[in-house]
């Protein structure tokens, strides 16, 4: 099993007896010449009998218009809601990114790509993970609910941010 889905193995020190489910389905839709989107929604469920499991709705479209067969602009708009088994808080999130895109050739799933983009992103978080620098009574990798003493989350708050992106696969 893995921790906070960062890939890394945590050995003996996750229990063996909780349950997961993951229902996910994305893809993309060609409308026409020049219209296309990719779409995803998943709903993620794990259960740990440590209780420091979660549950996690996610949604997102993209729709791309076309003005040449190499030169598209992309609208991505985003929403997740993640709840805490341990706390029983919901951090929610959602974002908004337009994005001029240069990419080889005329699918929507042509790469390499690259794009220059705006987001912006708002967020409501109630609760966090606690990590090494947390201090005397909390445990890595466990999930607190944020307190006036001890913040775990990042809050609420907003930002915007711009940048250049390029993604390759094949």
């Amino acid at each position: 099993m893995t921790a906070q889905n960062n890939g890394r193995s945590q050995g003996s020190s996750i229990d063996d007896n909780g349950k997961m489910i993951r229902v996910l389905d994305h893809g993309a839709i060609d409308f026409n010449d020049d219209w296309a989107m990719m779409y995803v929604a998943m709903y993620q469920d794990v259960n740990r009998d440590n209780d420091n499991g979660t549950t996690w709705y996610t949604v997102g479209v993209r729709p791309m218009y076309k003005w040449t067969p190499i030169m598209s602009t992309l609208m991505e708009v985003g929403y997740d809601n993640v709840k805490s088994q341990r706390t029983g808080d919901r951090n929610g999130q959602y974002k908004v990114t337009l994005a001029q895109q240069w990419q080889a050739g005329n699918s929507i799933w042509s790469r390499p790509a690259i794009r220059v983009f705006a987001t912006y992103a708002n967020w409501d978080e109630k609760w966090g993970y606690a990590n090494n620098d947390s201090g005397a009574g909390y445990n890595a990798g466990t999930a607190y609910n944020d307190t006036s003493m001890h913040t775990f989350s990042r809050g609420k708050d907003s930002e915007v941010t711009f940048g250049a992106q390029m993604e390759i696969w094949w």
